[in-house]
Formats: structure tokens, sequence, C-alpha cells
């Protein structure tokens, strides 16, 4: 039974009859957990009788359609901006959990060969030697690799041929339709599509960072029990076992 059957058996076994009335929540959501999510929210509306309708974005611009003022039921920002977030007064934060990380890995299209071992070394030549690479626009973690880079002394050569695309999603996407040669992004963004090899987690001197993403229902949500029944289906064992198998660290 592959995770997919797992996850519908097992909710099956622990969810009752769905609701005639349905409520319709509204997410927004940073791109890190977009693989998970597209994958359990149909098993969500079909055992609850709600519905999700979602936005993604990157981490910055998460954050910045809160300030501006845009409403949603539920948030999924990442923790590095939680602070931010909670600056704005907008989350409920007595509903605020803890979702699991995922690192940072390197990929290429499909049929590249993987290195034996993902060192500084390998990483550096792999560096060197491709035509583009690929990055979050705005990411703290693209900030943080562009700083490490300078200590080896390749931080303006990558810089020269690097690429900014809006999320990790759309940079796996670029990687599988051969528009950039080679991607640095969580891991869960990469595995998630079939179109990218991914060659190895960032070697740690490199990128030590993880991609870490907390959740809270809003404070003006008119639906605070549906918010909250999303976020407790999130933190379930089921999908749980979902994340894993999409790149994530066991929490």
């Amino acid at each position: 039974m592959n995770w997919k059957l797992a996850l519908a058996f097992a909710l099956s076994l622990t969810t009752s009859s769905p609701p005639a009335i349905s409520a319709e929540l509204k997410v927004l959501s940073v791109g890190t957990v977009g693989g998970v999510l597209r994958d359990v929210i149909p098993i969500f509306e079909r055992d609850s009788g709600n519905r999700i309708q979602i936005t993604f974005g990157n981490p910055v611009t998460t954050v910045e359609r809160l300030r501006r003022g845009e409403s949603f039921d539920v948030v999924i920002l990442a923790t590095a901006l939680w602070g931010e977030a909670e600056k704005l007064g907008k989350l409920n934060l007595e509903t605020g959990i803890e979702l699991p990380a995922t690192p940072f890995g390197i990929g290429k299209k499909t049929g590249t060969k993987k290195p034996e071992t993902m060192n500084i070394p390998t990483f550096l030549s792999l560096a060197n030697e491709a035509k583009s690479i690929a990055l979050v626009d705005r990411s703290p973690a693209t900030a943080l690799l562009m700083r490490n880079l300078a200590t080896h002394g390749i931080a303006s050569h990558v810089e020269a041929k690097t690429k900014l695309y809006p999320t990790g999603e759309a940079i796996a996407e670029a990687l599988a339709h051969g528009e950039v040669e080679l991607g640095i992004t969580t891991m869960s963004e990469l595995v998630s599509n079939l179109g990218v090899v991914v060659l190895g987690t960032m070697p740690p001197e490199i990128l030590s960072l993880k991609a870490r993403t907390s959740a809270a229902t809003t404070k003006d949500t008119s639906s605070s029990k549906e918010a909250l029944a999303f976020l407790q289906f999130l933190r379930s064992p089921a999908v749980t076992s979902v994340f894993r198998a999409k790149g994530f660290d066991p929490i």
C-alpha cells in the first residue's frame, strides 16, 4: 500500500460523515509545504465537508499579504518570519502549531547523474560549472547562502548567473523544463516534482539552515472551529507520514 492509500485509509477510520453545510476556509501558506497540502487537502475536504481555498507565496510575500490587510482563516508561515507576523496582531497565537522542518537541497533536471557524496568540494564544483543557478527571491536562506559563499570566494561568481524565482516550487518547475541548470531550495519542493533529481542536501558549512513553518488561525476568522480542525488535521499521524515522504524531518 503506498502512502497515499495509507493516508486515505487511516483518515477514513477516524472521520465521520461530512456535515451537510460546509465552510470555505481561506488559507495563506508558504510554498515549502505545498507538496504536502496538495495531496492531503482533498482528503480533509472529503471527510470534513469543508472547502479550502489556498494561496501560496514565498516567506516574505506571505507576511506582506497579511500586512496589506488581506483576510485569511489560517496562515502557514516561515518560522523565521513568525515574529514579524505576530507584530501585526492578526494571529490567534493560542492555536499556533509547528510543522515538520525540511533541509535545503540541490536539484537538477531528471537524468542527471547524482554525485556519490555532497560535500563542500562537490558543491563548489557544481556551482562553478553550472551556467545558471536558481534561488528563491528575497528568501532568508538565499541571503545566508550568499554570505557563506563569500567566505569561499565564489559569491560574486554565483550571483552573476543567479536566476530568482518567487517560490521553490517555481524553481523545481524551471529545473524540470530545462529553464535553469542548478536549483537550490527546500528538499520538500524538489522531491515533489518528478522532473527533478535531488543531488543531495546542502553541505552544512554552506547552508545549515532548515526551512521551518508554523501555522495558526487568524483572529478575524468567522470559521474558527473549522480552521482549528484543519490545523489539527495537519498534525495528525497520517499527515505526518506524508510530510516524511515529502522530504521533511520527523516531528
